[in-house]
């Protein structure tokens, strides 16, 4: 009895670092995350990182795996996008260049932070200010779009302004973006976008989906669903660089990223299969306010107060994904009667 009783302790909990983790409530991020990939193009770094860490791993150890997740449900949710016609190659690569140099910038310091014994608190520090910034714009837009009925998911890319070489954001060389390849682009500001991302991957284990996919569509108008496949080739190219460094170092739970991956399969065809019958406009609003929580949840670990940290970020990513489920049930069967 007792050999049975350990046997499904060991199926049920996952042991890092001396704390168990349900592997129940692994899988069941991993759905979140990969049905946030195939739907929004993150790679979901944005929360398993602060997820695990919020569990009990070592933050460290939480933006190595949460890389090496994302590396393979980008790539599972690429495919998917890239057989419906919504990937632009030529964005996707000229981002993920200097992402793959800057991430490894990132991981330095994440590995000099963590020497210094100062990798928790800098890095959820840096988690509440990007999350909080990027989750009160993303709130401002969205809500604004929906006031105005701005419809950004099915619109036209605007016509391209003859006179687009006199503004400073697209002086220097330039590339063709778009459908048509007929848009173009500074490939300076390009490169600064994915070096941004590039780095924020490297320390916090984001993917840098969570930054280019807001970027593309509000700096450089790409409709939503380009961005999203475009997106997933950044985070699915950076998130594998740094990966191979943080594994190289150790510094990788590759049972967790298994686990993880369990609940990502499903979640990462779902999540693309909703694009069709799920709305940006309102998903993006309820979206925000899931990463507004989760800053929120941050600052509670932080301060100590573990069970409502774990409450706010689980609970939130729980709505979140319902509420998808529901709409896209809801419109499946609009669409079909």
């Amino acid at each position: 009895m007792d050999n049975l009783l350990g046997n499904w302790e060991q199926l049920l909990f996952i042991t890092v670092e001396s704390v168990q983790i349900s592997t129940i409530l692994l899988i069941a991020l991993g759905f979140c995350v990969g049905l946030l990939s195939g739907l929004l193009g993150l790679g979901g770094g944005w929360l398993i990182t602060p997820a695990l860490n919020i569990l009990g791993i070592p933050m460290i150890l939480a933006v190595g795996t949460a890389l090496a997740q994302m590396s393979l449900n980008s790539f599972l949710s690429a495919i998917k996008h890239r057989k419906r016609g919504n990937l632009d190659m030529t964005l996707g690569v000229a981002l993920s260049i200097p992402m793959i140099f800057s991430i490894q910038g990132g991981k330095y310091t994440m590995g000099l932070l963590d020497s210094a014994g100062n990798a928790e608190g800098v890095v959820s520090i840096l988690f509440m200010v990007l999350l909080s910034t990027l989750g009160s714009f993303m709130f401002y837009e969205s809500f604004k779009a929906l006031i105005t009925k701005d419809d950004r998911d099915n619109r036209s890319p605007a016509p391209i302004d003859p006179n687009a070489k006199k503004r400073w954001f697209l002086r220097g060389p330039q590339i063709k973006i778009g459908p048509n390849h007929d848009r173009p682009v500074s490939l300076i500001i390009i490169v600064i976008l994915g070096l941004i991302a590039g780095f924020l991957s490297g320390i916090l284990g984001i993917g840098g989906g969570f930054l280019l996919m807001p970027a593309m569509i509000y700096l450089l108008r790409v409709p939503t669903l380009i961005a999203v496949a475009t997106s997933l080739i950044c985070v699915m190219i950076g998130s594998f660089s740094g990966s191979i460094s943080y594994g190289l170092s150790g510094k990788i739970e590759y049972l967790v990223v298994v686990v993880l991956l369990i609940g990502t399969i499903f979640g990462s065809q779902v999540g693309v299969a909703a694009t069709k019958y799920v709305k940006g406009g309102p998903l993006r609003l309820l979206f925000s306010g899931v990463v507004l929580l989760s800053a929120l949840s941050i600052l509670m670990k932080y301060l100590n107060y573990q069970l409502v940290a774990q409450i706010l970020i689980f609970g939130s990513a729980t709505i979140l994904t319902a509420t998808i489920l529901v709409m896209m049930g809801i419109n499946m069967v609009k669409q079909n009667s």
